[in-house]
Parts: C-alpha cells; sequence; structure tokens
C-alpha cells in the first residue's frame, strides 16, 4: 500500500513538472483530469487488496474456531475488523468465538453490531437469544427468538 501511494505521488511529482514546463500549463491542467483517475484506481485497488486481506484473516479465524483455537481466532477476526469494521458476519463469528470463550457480554455486543450492520439474518438472533439466555435474560432471549423465527419463516437465514 505504501509503494503504490508513493508511485502515486511520484507520478503526480512528475506530471506536475511536466505541466509547469508547458506554455499552456493552465490548459493542460484544466483539461486533463488524468491525475484524479489514477488517484481514484488506486483507491479502489487499495479497497480491493482491504477487502482480501480482511477476508483472509476472517477464513483463517473461522479455521481457527473450527479447530478449538478460540483465542486465536478472536485474535484474527479482531485483525480483520481493523480492516473492514463494516463486515456482519465477522462480527457474528467473532460472537461465537466470544461465546464459546465465556464472555456472554462481549458475544452479545457482537452479535448486536451485526445485527445494526445486516438486520436480516436470522442467525445473528439466534445466537444473541441463546447468549442471553445463558445470562439468565429470557425476556430478551425470548425477543430475539421471535424475531429470528420471523425471519427464518421469510427465508432470511
Amino acid at each position: 500500500m505504501k509503494k503504490i501511494l508513493f508511485y502515486c505521488l511520484l507520478l503526480v511529482g512528475l506530471v506536475c513538472v511536466s505541466c509547469q514546463n508547458n506554455d499552456n500549463f493552465d490548459k493542460n491542467v484544466a483539461e486533463d483530469n488524468s491525475d484524479e483517475n489514477i488517484i481514484e484506481e488506486i483507491d479502489i485497488e487499495e479497497k480491493s487488496d482491504d477487502n482480501d486481506l480482511a477476508n483472509s484473516f476472517f477464513d483463517k479465524g473461522a479455521q481457527a474456531l473450527k479447530e478449538g483455537n478460540v483465542n486465536e481466532a478472536i485474535e484474527l477476526f479482531n485483525k480483520a475488523l481493523e480492516i473492514s469494521n463494516d463486515a456482519d458476519w465477522i462480527y457474528g463469528d467473532l460472537g461465537r468465538a466470544k461465546q464459546e470463550n465465556n464472555d456472554l457480554n462481549g458475544a452479545i455486543e457482537c452479535y448486536t453490531k451485526a445485527i445494526e450492520l445486516n438486520n436480516n439474518r436470522s442467525v445473528y438472533y439466534e445466537w444473541r437469544a441463546e447468549a442471553y439466555k445463558n445470562l439468565g435474560k429470557e425476556d430478551l432471549a425470548a425477543k430475539d427468538k421471535k424475531i429470528a423465527d420471523d425471519l427464518h419463516s421469510k427465508g432470511m437465514d
């Protein structure tokens, strides 16, 4: 990412020097938006690279959780969220890992965030209901279970 930024700045600098040496500097600046297009393309590539990196951390975290390495899974999910904090599925699986680690309040926070990002997934409500039930909060568990059942009946798993 730093290399891309460096090359982008280098390219912009070279274009500016080239334009300053040109008698029609103002005309060239007005007509040529290629610098902006290059920067936009680089931003898109960086976002794509970031998504790939976040998904890689997520996949490794999911595998660690499957293998019973809960603390490693939590660490990997947190790394994924540092890169992409708007991915509901990462919060959902982080919640599962925290729940397995007996951090029920932390799990509920993660499920709540996942629901804020995507309130059409019944599984987040089911998992949060389970955590509420384990904390003895039967009324909250029942509310989430009902929402999960309603979503599930609509085909929103």
